[in-house]
């Protein structure tokens, strides 16, 4: 039998209605959700947790999450822009874009195609 430990993400949203929309859609889909409103809260968050994966709104305030976004790829930490910007760095036109509006079930399927499910599965210890 493996051990399963739940996905942890990561969320920089600065509109409150969006990030509890998208914190209850991600909860409730099973993943464990750390939400932040700005971009030094997402990198202090960052630095004390291991995340899995991060969803993130390009536009933050009057910034960008593109401070945010570099931290994650150096640590090879999966991320998709959840946005209404069109304009985004060529250096991120890999990455992901979940277009604003959107459907709480079109969050879930995009962060399922790129992270997997919520849980992981690990070796017991010992095999």
């Amino acid at each position: 039998m493996g051990n399963e430990q739940t996905k942890r993400v990561l969320v920089l949203e600065d509109d409150p209605e969006t990030g509890a929309l998208i914190e209850t859609s991600l909860a409730g889909a099973g993943y464990i959700v750390h939400l932040a409103e700005a971009v030094p809260g997402a990198l202090h968050l960052i630095d004390d947790l291991a995340f899995d994966a991060a969803v993130l709104d390009y536009c933050i305030g009057t910034n960008t999450a593109l401070q945010v976004a570099q931290s994650l790829r150096t640590r090879l930490i999966p991320f998709v822009f959840c946005t209404a910007d069109d304009d985004l760095p060529v250096e991120f036109e890999d990455v992901p874009v979940l277009g604003k509006p959107f459907a709480p079930e079109d969050l879930i399927g995009v962060v399922r195609s790129v992270f997997g499910p919520p849980r992981l599965t690990q070796p017991a210890i010992g095999q």
